[in-house]
């Protein structure tokens, strides 16, 4: 799991960004975390993913302006004593500034991911619901990154895709039935997200598992060999 120590780097990363996001784009315009680790997903030596957001938008902006706003922020991490800025990548589907914080956090910088935050809030939840799933996810992770076979940059399936297909396989377990949690909970910084009575009532009435971690981590492997139908079947 990512350690207390890689957390508070995080964070820290995270104050000094809103600081120079604060004075250079203005006090509206804040820093979120998402991607595994704030998810509860994430393994020591994970990257730290943000975005910047502006208080009361909910939705999605064009590239031409994140490009706009990033490319405000750019020269300000540039003069940061803490920050190097590795890559500008402006010609992606979502904009994104590469950066370094004092020489071993890499930080990947996005604008306004409302999507990404979203689906945070849920496996969170998850993650919430179920501390065998966040074991579950954290060791096939640990595998697929062993064998490399983890990362869409090499065309291999992503670690969120990872999270995805253990939750999905523990749903579907007989003697796991983890709860499908109401997607709608999480769509809006307004909406209740854990606290939804919705969620609330499917943490209180599934109970779970008594199976260890390698009953459950060998039964992921059993499930997609044996049992899921692949080209029919879909996550």
């Amino acid at each position: 799991f990512l350690q207390p120590e890689e957390a508070a780097e995080m964070d820290r990363c995270v104050g000094e960004l809103q600081k120079l996001v604060t004075e250079g784009l203005g006090a509206h315009c804040s820093v979120e975390q998402f991607g595994s680790a704030a998810s509860g997903f994430g393994t020591s030596g994970a990257d730290l993913d943000v975005t910047l957001v502006w208080d009361g938008s909910y939705e999605e902006c064009d590239a031409a302006t994140a490009v706009q706003d990033l490319q405000l922020l750019s020269p300000a991490l540039v003069k940061h004593p803490q920050f190097v800025v590795i890559r500008e990548i402006y010609g992606a589907k979502v904009p994104i500034l590469k950066l370094r914080y004092d020489a071993r956090l890499d930080v990947d910088v996005s604008y306004h991911n409302l999507k990404a935050l979203r689906n945070t809030r849920l496996l969170n939840a998850y993650a919430m619901l179920s501390p065998a799933l966040r074991g579950v996810v954290v060791a096939i992770k640990l595998w697929a990154k062993a064998i490399g076979v983890c990362g869409a940059a090499e065309r291999n399936l992503s670690s969120y895709t990872f999270t995805l297909m253990a939750i999905y396989y523990m749903q579907l377990h007989p003697e796991v039935r983890l709860p499908c949690l109401p997607v709608h909970a999480f769509e809006f910084d307004d909406s209740l997200g854990w606290r939804d009575p919705r969620v609330q009532k499917a943490r209180m009435s599934w109970r779970p598992p008594s199976l260890t971690l390698c009953q459950l981590v060998s039964g992921f492997f059993h499930f997609y060999a044996k049992k899921f139908e692949w080209g029919v079947e879909v996550v």
